[in-house]
């Protein structure tokens, strides 16, 4: 995995809105796997490397981002949800509104039960380990350093 290249004030990651963040990473030369299975001659390579990486020193709790398994907006839903015995009058577009979930509600409640379930069963986010993309071969970077040699790049998973 590459880090990301930190920021003047030493942060990996900048908030640029609700649900966007930017972070920069350093261009390395190299070619991307396909996807489907590993090579056979890369496979070894490829466990070296995750091993080396659970290995590692893992990085400060500055720049290592946690969640809290809180779905954003969920008072304002579930305050929808409670709400759709009557009219909604905030606007030209609020009946319309009202009349797409009305006849789900149970469903979406369900949903809501189900994601309290497995975030329960998640347990406590302090405990949980930072870890690598899958590493498939679409995900591993391959370069050359005096000889050929496969090392995991970030490209379609989280670093």
């Amino acid at each position: 995995m590459f880090a990301p290249v930190p920021a003047l004030d030493g942060r990996a990651a900048r908030r640029l809105a609700p649900g966007h963040t930017l972070s920069v990473h350093p261009l390395v030369d190299g070619v991307a796997g396909d996807f489907g299975p590993h090579p056979p001659a890369e496979r070894e390579r490829v466990l070296d490397l995750l091993i080396a990486l659970r290995r590692a020193t893992p990085p400060g709790a500055a720049i290592t981002l946690r969640t809290d398994l809180r779905l954003p907006g969920r008072a304002g839903l579930e305050a929808a949800l409670d709400d759709l015995g009557g009219p909604w009058s905030g606007g030209p577009y609020s009946e319309p509104a009202r009349e797409v979930p009305a006849p789900r509600a149970g469903l979406v409640r369900g949903w809501l039960a189900a994601f309290d379930r497995l975030a329960g069963a998640a347990g406590d986010p302090a405990g949980w380990l930072v870890t690598h993309g899958e590493p498939h071969p679409g995900n591993v970077l391959r370069r050359c350093w005096g000889g050929t040699s496969a090392r995991p790049g970030g490209w379609c998973c989280p670093t």
